[in-house]
């Protein structure tokens, strides 16, 4: 599932959002998986103020008033890297969870605070319950014949270069494409967790990108 709102949000909101934030530091880092050196993202937990004077009402528009937002999972987010192809299930934000059969993954929710045609999210038609079922699956696709390689022709459209190493066969054009959301200010994008996303390249023309992502049970 994957849901685009148009007019989720004010953009006097927006702009409250960004003056609340813009001399504030940073409170944690993240660095890229592959490349320790590079900063790849800072990001804060959201103040309370945040979420209950400007985003409650709008949360509620979409989630109804019984939300429940996972532990730690609702950030105002700096990134600096795009993010290559991942969910946010919740066994991969938390490895260490016990879910039962009754748990559902939840959705995450998406609102940009910048928008350029750079800044997109791609999303693929296939879900991954943890980081081993998906590494497995990018290991099953090195292994394919060629004659079984599949080709969207995705990389046309999106810059997904990043996202895959193979110059020849590129795992991005293979899974069948589900949709994609272009940053817009005012737009929100809901989607479920365990779907495989990526961001496109937005670092040839832009030094970061601005957000809030939010996380629900």
């Amino acid at each position: 599932m994957i849901k685009i709102i148009d007019d989720f949000i004010s953009l006097d909101k927006i702009n409250n959002i960004i003056d609340f934030y813009k001399n504030k530091p940073f409170k944690h880092q993240g660095y890229h998986p592959e490349k320790p050196e590079q900063l790849q993202l800072e990001n804060s937990n959201l103040d309370q103020y945040i979420l209950e004077e400007i985003l409650h009402e709008n949360i509620v528009k979409v989630m109804g008033d019984q939300y429940k937002i996972s532990n730690g999972c609702g950030m105002f987010q700096r990134c600096y890297l795009p993010f290559g192809m991942h969910t946010d299930s919740k066994k991969r934000i938390d490895p260490g969870r016990t879910l039962t059969p009754d748990d559902s993954e939840g959705v995450a929710l998406l609102i940009p605070l910048q928008e350029a045609p750079e800044f997109n999210t791609v999303f693929w038609d296939i879900k991954f319950v943890t980081d081993q079922e998906k590494n497995n699956s990018f290991l099953e696709f090195g292994k394919m014949p060629p004659d079984k390689i599949k080709n969207s022709n995705l990389g046309d459209q999106y810059d997904l270069e990043f996202c895959w190493g193979d110059p020849n066969n590129k795992l991005y054009n293979h899974y069948p494409f589900l949709g994609v959301f272009n940053w817009k200010l005012g737009s929100a994008a809901i989607w479920d967790r365990n779907h495989l996303h990526a961001a496109t390249d937005f670092t040839k023309k832009h030094p970061y990108k601005d957000a809030i992502t939010i996380f629900f049970e």
